[in-house]
């Protein structure tokens, strides 16, 4: 998936919207900390409430209408999607169905966002991640999220869950009933990727917010993000970011 991020911005108790209604050629992101609005699609005849930890989507080219019902926090990144993936396909306008823990993870990392002098990529990032969790989490009609099977969205839970620690793959397809094999191929249908790989990125998104959240030694951060040495891990991120972790914390903090 290729990005642009065309801006980004946060308010701090919002009363009205600047822009309260119209049509834009970008995408928008808008992630509420506190508040309630409204966002109305008048062509489509179609309302949705955000509240607190909601996440709300505006496709590009798409007349909205929006209201602040109470003073709202707010992040808004706007965006265009220049090589889509199956995760940006499937978004859909109006309240994103991620939950609210990871709503509230995502807005204490877009909080770091004004502390960067260059946040581009970084900002880049947080629309990816949001775009993401959206695909793995939307649900419609108690179904899992579109595109993804049980076995798959539980193995995601499940690694997430559990990054620190050693994971067999043949432990985590048997938890799901799956052949080693099964799992891999169901990964490579659903997501284009495979198991590992898919538990890499975990790892390594993971490995970004704790150098950029807080003070810990590079040691540590490998050990919580499952790598058994400072050595491994130092490797893994420099393929993953393009630099090593403290050249990545010395540069966006």
């Amino acid at each position: 998936m290729e990005l642009e991020t065309i801006f980004n911005s946060s308010e701090k108790s919002k009363k009205r919207f600047e822009v309260e209604e119209g049509n834009r050629p970008w995408d928008i992101f808008l992630v509420i900390g506190n508040g309630r609005y409204t966002l109305s699609f008048p062509d489509l005849d179609e309302t949705y409430t955000v509240g607190p930890f909601e996440a709300s989507y505006i496709p590009k080219n798409t007349t909205f209408t929006r209201r602040i019902l109470e003073p709202i926090d707010f992040h808004q990144f706007v965006f265009q999607c220049h090589v889509p993936n199956e995760a940006y396909k499937n978004l859909t306008r109006g309240t994103l169905g991620v939950p609210e823990a990871q709503i509230q993870a995502f807005l204490a990392s877009a909080d770091k966002l004004s502390e960067i002098a260059d946040s581009s990529d970084f900002v880049s990032h947080m629309i990816e991640r949001l775009i993401t969790e959206s695909y793995i989490f939307s649900k419609q009609g108690g179904k899992c999220a579109r595109g993804l099977s049980v076995e798959v969205s539980e193995t995601i839970r499940y690694m997430t869950d559990h990054l620190s620690e050693k994971l067999d793959m043949g432990v985590l397809a048997a938890r799901v009933y799956l052949s080693h094999a099964g799992l891999i191929g169901k990964f490579k249908k659903e997501l284009d990727t495979t198991p590992v790989e898919y538990l890499i990125m975990l790892r390594l998104r993971k490995a970004k917010q704790l150098l950029l959240e807080g003070e810990l030694p590079i040691g540590v951060i490998a050990e919580r993000c499952g790598y058994a040495n400072a050595y491994y891990f130092t490797n893994a991120f420099r393929h993953y970011a393009g630099m090593s972790p403290t050249a990545f914390r010395k540069q966006y903090r």
